[in-house]
């Protein structure tokens, strides 16, 4: 009956402005699982299938391969969002030129462990122009549950990477109650900043941070 009703809400207004929310972020920063809880929690399906839309790219060894560009249309405050992602690999900043070009908005997933910092300093470098343009730039640093102290380390990261300007939530996979305090849930981010960007509101910069 939800989906049912999903579905007729989306009839009543197929002709609403369509937003793009690009959710980007470093290899293994959560895309994947984030798009799939989405799916899941709105009752919307992933559109995935190189077929639908996909990119082309170019390997170190020079084949070809498609890479798919995942999306899903989220209705809020009577707005079409399409929420898109690339996933896959390989993964360089060329592959992402053309989806982060369309976006209203982002949501910069961040990967808060030792490991994957370099990375991350490098997807922060491609949002440059984006900030330039005014843009909302959410940040979201996933695996809460995965590193101690982890809302330490992601005020550290936000001081390393210049974040200072975005908003910034700290969530995990888990139970976000078991974490402690300043811990959210894994979707709280990308339902906030739906929302901002369907009914026009726009954030201080230290919303959501601690």
């Amino acid at each position: 009956m939800a989906a049912a009703n999903r579905k007729d809400a989306v009839d009543t207004v197929s002709d609403s402005p369509a937003l793009t929310l690009v959710v980007f972020g470093a290899p293994l920063s959560g895309k994947r699982t984030l798009m799939r809880e989405l799916s899941r929690s709105e009752g919307i399906d992933l559109h995935m299938n190189p077929s639908f839309e996909a990119l082309p790219v170019v390997t170190k060894a020079g084949e070809t391969i498609q890479t798919p560009i995942c999306s899903a249309n989220v209705l809020r405050e009577r707005v079409f969002v399409k929420v898109k992602t690339l996933w896959g690999t390989p993964w360089e900043e060329s592959h992402w030129n053309g989806i982060l070009g369309e976006a209203d908005g982002v949501l910069f997933l961040v990967d808060p462990q030792t490991s994957r910092r370099d990375e991350t300093r490098r997807s922060r470098a491609m949002l440059v122009d984006l900030e330039r343009r005014g843009r909302p730039i959410h940040v979201q640093v996933t695996k809460a549950d995965l590193v101690p102290q982890s809302l330490r380390v992601a005020a550290q990261i936000r001081g390393e990477m210049g974040l200072d300007e975005w908003p910034i939530l700290v969530t995990a996979n888990q139970d976000s109650r078991r974490l402690g305090h300043g811990v959210e849930s894994f979707l709280t981010p990308i339902h906030r900043l739906l929302w901002l960007l369907a009914s026009g509101v726009q954030p201080g910069p230290e919303a959501g941070s601690s």
